[in-house]
């Protein structure tokens, strides 16, 4: 992925800065762990919502790390750790900005 950002950034006759240029390629990284996530939830044929009641192990109507973790395993989707917490920091993120 860095060559393909990297190729653009030579093609364009842009300058960017190193810090630019890693920002983009976490940027397209983080966009590819969600596209796969999206599309193997939409595999499972069932409505996320299901999926959340399934994997909510101790009932709190809320997802902990572990509990995700496992709703993407069923979903086979294995994220080595460093991608996980990129997943999780996305998540609690977004959800943050979106509160009223």
């Amino acid at each position: 992925m860095f060559k393909h950002v990297a190729k653009c950034q030579r093609t364009l006759g842009v300058n960017l800065s190193i810090t630019k240029l890693t920002e983009r390629v976490y940027t397209a990284f983080d966009a590819l762990l969600i596209a796969k996530m999206r599309d193997s939830i939409a595999k499972q044929m069932k409505p996320f919502a299901d999926l959340v009641v399934q994997f909510d192990s101790n009932k709190d109507g809320f997802l902990e790390k572990k509990e995700i973790e496992q709703l993407f395993l069923s979903c086979s989707l294995a994220f080595n750790e460093n991608a996980l917490n990129r997943v999780f920091n996305h998540i609690f993120d977004l959800s943050k900005s979106q509160k009223p």
